[in-house]
């Protein structure tokens, strides 16, 4: 997600939970529902716990979710945060964010490829080297 223009710091970005997402603007706000899991743009996961940074004009923030581990992290700029909550409760997820009454625009943007060495860009290679091998016996 990209920060197009910042100009509160009301905003909110992580996941909620698919079961329970037409509640979305009240779990935003209540930390402690179990059901939506945030990086505020103040710079913290809640008012006790610091977090990154403060969000700015032009930061980049990825979303990462792993299900299988159960736990969430986000990067700012391409630098990773570290894990921001762990032991995620099963089930499904989804994107959510929350900018409140404020001028902040946010846009989703393309997932950033596979990084170098990763087991993901091996199988990409693999692939693209067994076309490769295809299209020259032809």
């Amino acid at each position: 997600v990209r920060v197009d223009k910042f100009e509160s710091i009301e905003a909110m970005l992580g996941v909620a939970r698919s079961s329970s997402f037409s509640k979305l603007e009240r779990m935003m706000t209540d930390s402690g529902s179990g059901s939506c899991f945030a990086y505020l743009a103040t710079g913290r996961l809640s008012e006790e716990k610091k977090y990154g940074k403060t969000w700015k004009t032009g930061d980049v923030i990825t979303v990462c979710l792993d299900l299988d581990k159960r736990r969430l992290s986000f990067k700012m700029n391409g630098k990773d945060l570290g894990v921001s909550h762990e032991n995620l409760p099963k089930g499904s997820y989804r994107l959510a964010c929350s900018i409140s009454q404020s001028k902040t625009v946010l846009s989703i943007i393309d997932i950033p490829r596979p990084e170098k060495g990763s087991e993901e860009e091996e199988d990409d290679d693999d692939e693209a080297a067994a076309d490769s091998e295809k299209s020259s016996e032809n």
